[in-house]
């Protein structure tokens, strides 16, 4: 097995771009480091993103896992084919997360206090929203569009 880890100890970087076709893969942003993009490009395999601040974050993922724990200030943007995304916990939620979902599972957690706007289209599948029945704080605005083929969107909030 092929095994990467990054430690980003810069104050700041304009680009961080991760492209793995396999193997086991963990980027630590050692609690300092703000990223103004993030791009992570997943075949297979396994990455794990902690301690991160990036103002934006794309994720292709085809197959495998990723785990990112960090703050994401304005956009998320995610493409999965398969395979799970675990995004959270955060200190506030991004400004948008939009994607596309063929399979697979993706769990946001995202903090209490979000003013969450959900607009999901799914042709099977599920989603799961705590923040249906709950108006948040309109300073803590997330919108989120998704479209789902297959597979499970978990939009958990944060306790």
């Amino acid at each position: 097995m092929r095994r990467c880890t990054a430690v980003c100890a810069a104050a700041s970087l304009e680009r961080f771009v991760l492209e793995t076709a396999s193997g086991e893969c963990h980027v630590d942003g050692a609690g300092a480091t703000l990223c103004e993009r993030m791009e992570l490009d997943v075949a297979s395999g396994s990455v794990t993103v902690s301690q991160m601040s990036v103002t934006d974050l794309e994720l292709n993922l085809a197959s495998g896992n990723v785990a990112y724990e960090g703050s994401v200030a304005k956009t998320l943007s995610v493409d999965q084919a398969s395979g799970e995304f675990r995004f959270g916990p955060c200190s506030s939620a991004p400004e948008t997360i939009s994607g596309s979902l063929a399979s697979g599972h993706i769990v946001l957690e995202l903090p209490a206090d979000t003013a969450l706007t959900a607009q999901v289209d799914k042709t099977s599948g599920n989603f799961t929203n705590d923040f249906a029945d709950s108006a948040g704080d309109p300073s803590h605005s997330c919108d989120l569009t998704f479209d789902i083929i297959s597979g499970n969107l978990e939009v958990l909030s944060a306790e």
